[in-house]
């Protein structure tokens, strides 16, 4: 039996806990979206933190790795080998990628661009 909606009892979500006014959603968004931006793609300077936050996160891949390695090593030619073959090394690749932006990497200086370059002064003597 479906419960009647009376318009005098508050809705669901009017029965929320409010947040605080400062609190803002688009910050915890923005922060939690530095935080996979910087794992995917890594820093040049990354902070200790940043590190171990790569490490721990690469490392866990590539235990998934380890695991399902240990598995199609196993039993190569079981039914769910081919199965496992692909989230296997779909993780080994995520999982070394992580991992490897947790050390720090070598900026490479720009080029210059000899035509782009300022010369000092030139004489107009013929």
């Amino acid at each position: 039996m479906q419960k009647d909606l009376d318009p005098t009892e508050p809705q669901e979500q009017e029965k929320l806990p409010a947040l605080p006014p400062d609190y803002l959603l688009s910050e915890s968004i923005q922060s939690a979206m530095r935080a996979d931006e910087f794992l995917w793609k890594g820093s040049p300077n990354p902070t200790i933190m940043q590190r171990a936050e790569a490490w721990i996160v690469g490392g866990a891949f590539l235990v998934i790795f380890l695991m399902l390695a240990n598995e199609l090593w196993t039993r190569p030619w079981s039914s769910g080998s081919l199965v496992a073959l692909f989230p296997c090394l779909f993780s080994f690749w995520v999982g070394a990628r992580i991992f490897r932006n947790g050390f720090r990497r070598r900026v490479k200086p720009l080029k210059e661009n000899p035509s782009k370059r300022e010369e000092g002064p030139q004489s107009l003597s013929s």
